[in-house]
Order: structure tokens, then sequence, then C-alpha cells
């Protein structure tokens, strides 16, 4: 279909580089966290437990509010880069943290390890798979981040939805964007002369078929029924 951007149409340098800049941030975020967690789990073993006892309410809480700052950020991200209207409120914001947070977390473990095998390179080499490895992680961080936005895209702008909260059916027809793969559907005039709309959730345009054709092609008057969903 003329006009209808593929998947490997898309700029994947582009995706690469937005990926790292959103894995770098939540990078900042939670890494903090790792090397506490470490040392907390270190003191506890000396104390036999004392230590932890006494300050896992204080961790919790700790974490938590790391949560929805990750949750937070990751939204205000998916929204300036990817493009993505993600819900805003504190539900969202805590699970979408509290998992990329723990994912995280996950993804350090083997640090220490890799770091032993780089101390063990030429000192020349060191830098260098320094540099890869903590980009590499940025970017599966950053896919994982951009991933997780997706699961809290609002399907309907507050701005529809303050209008009319029933969302009733209107004549038009109904269109997925091939961007975020979230279908809507559209009026008459809302489709531009060059068969194109605008995604009513991450605003990317994308070409449609006429509706005055896709009406004729089904055979319905649109004069004699302006309210027909195609």
């Amino acid at each position: 279909m003329e006009g209808l951007p593929e998947r490997n149409e898309l700029n994947l340098l582009t995706d690469v580089v937005y990926s790292f800049f959103n894995g770098l941030l939540l990078f900042i975020l939670t890494y903090p966290l790792f090397p506490g967690l470490l040392i907390l789990w270190y003191v506890a073993g000396y104390t036999h437990g004392i230590i932890l006892a006494n300050v896992w309410p204080t961790v919790l809480l700790a974490f938590i509010a790391l949560s929805v700052i990750v949750g937070v950020a990751n939204t205000l991200t998916a929204k300036y880069l990817w493009s993505y209207r993600c819900k805003k409120n504190g539900k969202a914001w805590l699970t979408q943290g509290m998992m990329l947070t723990v994912v995280a977390q996950l993804l350090f473990i083997p640090f220490p390890a890799v770091l032993s095998v780089i101390t063990a390179l030429p000192e020349w080499m060191q830098p260098v798979f320094l540099v890869l490895i903590f980009m590499d992680y940025c970017i599966v961080l950053g896919i994982i981040g951009r991933t997780a936005a997706k699961q809290y895209i609002d399907p309907f702008p507050y701005r529809y939805r303050s209008i009319n909260k029933d969302l009733p059916s209107f004549a038009g027809t109904r269109a997925k964007c091939p961007w975020c793969h979230i279908s809507h559907n559209y009026r008459d005039y809302e489709v531009e002369d060059n068969s194109t709309v605008k995604c009513l959730t991450c605003n990317h345009r994308f070409y449609i078929d006429p509706i005055g054709s896709l009406m004729e092609r089904i055979g319905v008057n649109r004069d004699a029924d302006t309210r027909i969903d195609l």
C-alpha cells in the first residue's frame, strides 16, 4: 500500500541512538541501587541479618520511591523520543518503574564477572571493551524501557476523552497505526487530501485507503448513512 511505512523502512540508526539514550537515563537512575544492595547484603551477612532486619522498611520505601522516579522518567523519555502518549498516573508509574528497576538489577548481576574478564585483557583493549559493553547494555536497557512504555500507552487522548467519555461510533473508518500498532476510528474530515491521518496515540501520520472508495466498494451510500463505520 502506497505511503504505508513498513518496519524495514524505519531508520535503524535512529532507533539504536534513541535506545541508547533511553537506556543511559535508566542506567543513571537504577545503577546506584545495585552497589547499595551489595553493601547491605555483605553487612547483613557479617551482622547475622541484624542490620537487614532493622533497615528493610527504609529499603522498601526507597525502592518504591525510586520505582516511581524511574516510571516517570521512562514515560517522559517515551514521549519525547518515541512519541508515545503513555498513561500519567501513580499506578502506571509505579508498576512500570518497579519492572524496569528489577530488570536493571538483574542485568547488573554479571557486571563483576565481566569486569574481571576485561581486566585480564591487554591494557589497550580494556577501555575499548568496557565502552562497547556499556553501550550494548544501555541499548538493551533502552529497548526494554521502550517496550515497557508501549504497554502503558493511553489508547484515547485526554482531549478527546474530555469531549465525550462514552466514545461513540462515528462516521469514517477504523485504521491501525503502523508505528504504535493501535487502531482508532477517523472521521471524514480528519483524513487529509493525500489520504493520510494522524495517529491519535503517537501522532505519526500514515496512509489509509480513501473512505469514499471503501464505502463504494462495500456498496454503502455515504449520503444515506453518514454514521457507518468501516
